[in-house]
């Protein structure tokens, strides 16, 4: 989210073109609409605001929601799963196990 839509293409293409049987990537992504206020989700006006206020790193990109699939396929990806906000806790169970055993954080 805080790459520039050229920054996210360029990692997506070459993840695409690396691709392997045995290989996948996990990476978070907010949707477009939290971004761009034409949506009211939960805390993204506080998240604009307070990353506003941090000039040094603005939010620049976002995926259209419900487009996950849409957005992948011209790097030649695909969505093994998307996890929502409802299964964040699974995900963090799967995804941000640290090697002693905790959890990171909810991202």
């Amino acid at each position: 989210m805080y790459l520039p839509e050229e920054a996210v293409a360029e990692v997506l293409t070459w993840v695409g073109e690396h691709d392997n049987p045995g290989t996948s990537i996990v990476f978070d992504a907010i949707w477009r609409e939290a971004l761009d206020g034409s949506r009211d989700y939960f805390g993204a006006a506080e998240l604009r605001q307070s990353v506003a206020e941090k000039a040094d790193e603005p939010l620049r990109w976002g995926m259209p929601e419900g487009r996950v699939e849409e957005t992948l396929a011209p790097f030649g990806l695909r969505a093994e799963r998307t996890l929502g906000e409802e299964e964040e806790e699974e995900g963090r169970a799967i995804y941000l196990r640290r090697s002693d055993g905790t959890l990171h954080d909810r991202p």
